[in-house]
């Protein structure tokens, strides 16, 4: 996926989240509201109703006796004296009657000392208070009493937990998501710094090995090099040396076109069987005493860039040939519109623990260590597969290491 295409993606994501959690704060508080009013009107009913029985039949004040002074601190009027054990069992009924389950203390205005005085600390689970809130007086009645709710807030919050506890979630997951692309974004700049790194040394390395074999080549060619045995030996190993660190100079160069969506892949009509065949013999030629077994090849053609499809068979014989397998056998079939081709050595195969990273970048199998390579052949045979539409897969084996790779067939 491009940059342009994941940052559309990300911030897409991170919209619809927030999004959500928006909606689900203002919903949230609008419940909370919603949760406050209710209370509020059972709090008012259960005081008018106390008033009611405090009266005893009498006619009521005109005027709403029941004055709100703050969220949880209501004056009620009664107009006469309160008869304290009598107003907190109404108020312990009422409050019952209407299910405001809270905690509530009171207290009565003595119109004589100018004070709030006996109170009681009423609790729904039996919790006892000596000490009471502050209660002002007012001075618009003569005859009332205050009722403080001291856990109303916590009580309407305990009956939104569910909905409180899911936006708690959505903040976490938000989080955790602005995280996640924050540490993505990092991750691919470092690479594509590292891939850039690396880029720009591969090109900087071609100059020179050209200069290289260029001298090699000439050295090998002069005749007074031809009677000095230790020349002609030097000179075919710098020739060996530098076209192999050519080969992969050439492979991390077009692993950057890969990785940077680049690749210019030339489709073309592929003939498996004797395209495989010029593989075998290619390979063959650099490890003599290895056997490659085509018998089970079908005669295929699919479409598929010519070169890079060569690199990926030449790549998995190498590193067959290279860690010590004697023979390989390569069979290929058609399925239904895909071509299956397995190759399997007899080598030593791929320890269970690197099983998972063998196709990764820069992965080296600890099979053995002699082995010569930057950890790219594989990684550049997934990736040159993939870009053909097409799978490789590492499969069991009872010997060896056995690849299987699915392509689309030409049709």
């Amino acid at each position: 996926m491009d940059n342009r295409r994941l940052r559309l993606v990300l911030i897409t994501g991170f919209l619809v989240i927030t999004g959500v959690l928006v909606l689900q704060g203002l919903w949230l508080r609008k419940a909370f509201t919603v949760e406050q009013s209710r209370l509020d009107e059972d709090i008012h009913i259960a005081l008018l109703e106390v008033v009611k029985e405090l009266y005893s039949g009498q006619p009521l004040p005109q005027n709403n006796p029941v004055k709100r002074i703050s969220p949880n601190y209501y004056a009620v009027n009664t107009e006469a004296e309160i008869d304290a054990e009598l107003l907190e069992y109404f108020l312990s009924v009422e409050f019952e009657r209407r299910r405001v389950n809270l905690d509530f203390e009171y207290a009565i205005y003595n119109c004589q000392d100018d004070e709030m005085v006996y109170g009681a600390y009423v609790s729904q689970g039996g919790k006892k208070k000596d000490d009471l809130g502050y209660f002002p007086t007012l001075d618009e009645y003569v005859y009332y009493f205050g009722v403080r709710f001291p856990g109303r807030s916590a009580f309407v919050a305990s009956s939104l937990a569910e909905w409180i506890a899911l936006t708690v979630l959505l903040l976490l997951v938000l989080g955790i998501y602005t995280y996640s692309v924050l540490h993505l974004l990092r991750q691919r700049r470092f690479s594509a710094m590292q891939r850039d790194f690396i880029n720009t040394m591969a090109h900087e390395f071609k100059t020179p090995l050209s200069s290289i074999q260029m001298a090699a080549g000439y050295l090998d060619e002069h005749p007074l090099l031809q009677d000095d045995p230790r020349g002609v030996q030097y000179t075919k190993a710098l020739l060996q040396s530098s076209s192999r660190l050519n080969q992969e100079v050439e492979r991390i160069l077009e692993l950057g076109k890969v990785e940077s969506n680049s690749l210019p892949l030339t489709l073309e009509e592929f003939n498996l069987k004797p395209e495989l065949e010029n593989v075998a013999k290619l390979v063959q030629s650099n490890y003599t005493t290895l056997k490659v077994d085509l018998a089970q090849v079908s005669d295929l053609t699919l479409m598929a860039d010519n070169v890079h499809l060569k690199n990926v068979f030449y790549n998995i014989l190498d590193n067959s040939a290279k860690y010590g397998a004697e023979s390989v056998t390569v069979s290929a079939r058609g399925i239904d519109g895909v071509v299956v081709i397995d190759i399997e050595d007899d080598g030593p195969g791929i320890p269970e623990k690197e099983r998972e990273t063998v196709f990764k970048k820069f992965h080296r199998s600890n099979v053995n260590r002699e082995v010569k390579g930057f950890g790219l052949g594989l990684y550049y045979v997934k990736q040159v597969v993939e870009a053909h539409e097409g799978k490789v897969t590492l499969l069991d084996s009872n010997v060896g290491t056995k690849i299987e790779i699915q392509l689309k067939s030409e049709g």
